[in-house]
């Protein structure tokens, strides 16, 4: 067969399977759960996409690998728009954990391993308050506090930048509005008596002030 009609061939084949793919999402063909796996079937998938897989694998990428598998789509450790699509499903249209990342794969994981239904899944990331009221405790609290920082509310921050002459954090004038829900993944946090300094790598030359209030940790 000629090359390039038989190249022709597959890019109609591959272009009718994302059709396709669409379609189903789309109309709500795919479950909304996905059916159960034995533990020796997501093992063997993720064995065989590790086999398969040309680049080093870490911890992150099998349990990436693991997702997939729960999730009944290509495991390739490399989470991508099918991926995220149908984990999207699971909750509703929204990433409840956000993006997924190293810091919250096992909750995902979880999630469909104790095979909770959509709206248990929803009420697990709910938007709970279980911190102080008084500001300078919150932001002790807030600071102390492990987990992952939510915005309780949108709000439009302050940026700063550090002097480096004085060593002090200068506002710039410039805001940047973060919406309700919003997930900080990662970012380091800096007491201000009743306010936070949120910066969104360690090192940051530049980070955001907010209210104690506008911050909750899930």
């Amino acid at each position: 067969m000629n090359k390039n009609i038989k190249n022709a061939i597959v890019a109609v084949g591959v272009g009718y399977g994302a059709w396709w793919l669409y379609k189903k999402f789309k109309s709500g063909g795919f479950a909304k759960v996905p059916k159960n796996k034995t533990e020796a079937e997501i093992t063997k998938e993720v064995n065989e996409a590790i086999a398969a897989s040309n680049v080093p694998v870490d911890e992150f990428k099998v349990k990436v690998m693991k997702l997939q598998s729960l999730l009944n789509v290509a495991v390739d450790g490399i989470f991508g728009p099918m991926s995220t699509a149908a984990l999207k499903n699971l909750y509703n249209g929204t990433l409840a954990y956000g993006a997924v990342s190293p810091s919250n794969v096992t909750k995902y994981i979880e999630d469909i391993e104790l095979k909770k239904t959509p709206a248990q899944m929803q009420a697990s990331t709910a938007l709970v308050d279980k911190l102080s009221k008084d500001a300078a405790t919150r932001v002790k609290q807030i600071v102390a506090a492990n987990g992952v920082l939510v915005l309780a509310y949108s709000y439009s921050a302050n940026e700063l930048v550090l002097d480096k002459a004085t060593g002090r954090w200068v506002a710039t004038g410039i805001k940047k509005t973060f919406t309700k829900g919003q997930r900080l993944t990662g970012w380091t946090k800096q007491a201000r008596q009743t306010t936070l300094l949120l910066g969104q790598t360690a090192g940051a030359t530049s980070k955001y002030e907010f209210p104690a209030n506008a911050i909750l940790v899930v």
